[in-house]
């Protein structure tokens, strides 16, 4: 697993703050989040996968459920639909085990289904894999599709058996309510993701890591168990940051989102041989693992560049630009050692033309720390008409650093605008 703690590494201390450059005036700062600007291509490629009558924070409305909606989940069929689920979503979020999770499906499948947790997880885990589709190779499915309609009514099944995982807690309870959270951000539904990223948080309060995170007695817990419940802890976390960003609701200040967990989720157990197995479960299970933990260590990265930044700008008798301008290369350096620490299934050393879906995500986050980097350099130069800040050189060169990495982002991102994912609405 050392590939893994690779990934872990080359986080340096947060840079010092220093004084360079000719500004004398703090730059305007009226400024977007970069990743808000120039959406004009990706609203369209985005709207495409809408229905025009709703509007993505309304509260969805699910279909009826088809009376014979059980009789289709058989044996054959949710096959197809996990081979879906695990290839084109849960790579992305490994919370479950996919062994264990098949087994648990072909036995409800062949056996009935009941008002347990571990029906109500089958129900979101096929609902996902009816609604998902394979990044690059395959278009996405609109509203109005059989594979839409019937992700719909298995999910509008699942919610029947919600209430109660509600009131008991526990994993497969958190489990169930992320990925519903998953699956309501992958139909465009924001408020009700964000809802249920929240409520899967909440859930997640009473593990044992989360209560009592130094207790020792946590390291004789079962590994695989414990693996399970900060996968699904981290999971959840980071997607209600993000649909918290993009929402941006009154009530929760945005400083309170520069933060994270203290602890990288556990790899669970994997066989040593796992590299070169020729098990397709081994080697997605690994892919996952390494893809997780990238983007969760990415995202640290880019929490620590936003603090870095807002304490920057909230300092009184700083120049903002030219203290940006000297944290800049530490911020290169640390997404460079990043990058460089990717194992070789994630390398992002490649052209962006042939990414799978982990990649596609993977450098489409980098592109956006870029962005956060410089985007501030771009705004003062275009305020400049504005106000009477003068602009030195070097942030001049940055603010053509920042147009240039802001234009390869569009472009890089441009598939993913049309395929219906977790990340889509985020993109718009």
């Amino acid at each position: 697993m050392s590939s893994l703690e690779d990934i872990l590494i080359g986080e340096p201390e947060q840079s010092g703050y220093g004084n360079v450059g000719t500004t004398t005036d703090q730059p305007s700062k009226k400024r977007p989040a970069p990743r808000g600007t120039a959406s004009y291509p990706r609203k369209r490629a985005v709207t495409a996968c809408q229905s025009p009558s709703h509007h993505q924070h309304q509260t969805p409305q699910l279909l009826v459920a088809s009376p014979g909606w059980e009789d289709d989940l058989t044996a054959a069929s949710t096959t197809g639909l996990l081979d879906n689920f695990f290839n084109n979503v849960h790579v992305k979020n490994p919370v479950l085990d996919e062994a264990k999770t098949r087994r648990m499906v072909l036995r409800l499948a062949l056996h009935g289904f009941d008002q347990s947790p571990q029906s109500c997880l089958t129900l979101i885990v096929c609902a996902l894999g009816s609604v998902s589709s394979t990044f690059g190779l395959s278009s996405s499915h609109s509203r109005d599709s059989p594979e839409f309609m019937t992700a719909m009514s298995y999910f509008q099944a699942a919610s029947k058996r919600l209430g109660s995982l509600m009131d008991d807690g526990g994993l497969v309870a958190a489990q169930c309510l992320f990925l519903s959270g998953v699956l309501m951000a992958t139909i465009f539904r924001a408020s009700s993701a964000w809802r249920y990223f929240l409520q899967a948080l909440a859930c997640c309060q009473d593990f044992k890591i989360v209560r009592w995170p130094n207790d020792t007695a946590n390291l004789h817990e079962d590994a695989d168990f414990k693996a399970a419940e900060q996968a699904v802890y981290w999971s959840a976390w980071k997607s209600e940051r993000e649909m918290r960003g993009d929402m941006k609701p009154s009530d929760f200040p945005m400083q309170n989102t520069l933060s994270y967990p203290s602890f990288f989720p556990t790899p669970p157990d994997l066989p040593m041989d796992q590299s070169t197995s020729d098990d397709p479960v081994a080697k997605r299970q690994r892919l996952s693992w390494y893809f997780y933990l990238s983007e969760i260590s990415l995202r640290r990265l880019a929490t620590r560049i936003q603090q870095e930044v807002s304490q920057v700008e909230t300092q009184p008798g700083r120049n903002t630009l030219e203290t940006l301008a000297e944290l800049e290369p530490g911020w290169q350096k640390q997404a460079q050692d990043w990058l460089e620490n990717l194992p070789p299934e994630l390398s992002l050393y490649c052209a962006n033309e042939n990414d799978d879906i982990c990649r596609f995500v993977l450098r489409g986050h980098l592109l956006n720390i870029y962005e956060l980097i410089y985007w501030p350099f771009v705004m003062a130069v275009l305020n400049l008409g504005e106000s009477e800040v003068t602009v030195s050189p070097i942030a001049v060169q940055l603010a053509n650093k920042g147009l240039a990495m802001h234009q390869e982002r569009l472009v890089v991102n441009q598939p993913g605008f049309y395929h219906r994912h977790h990340g889509t609405m985020g993109m718009s």
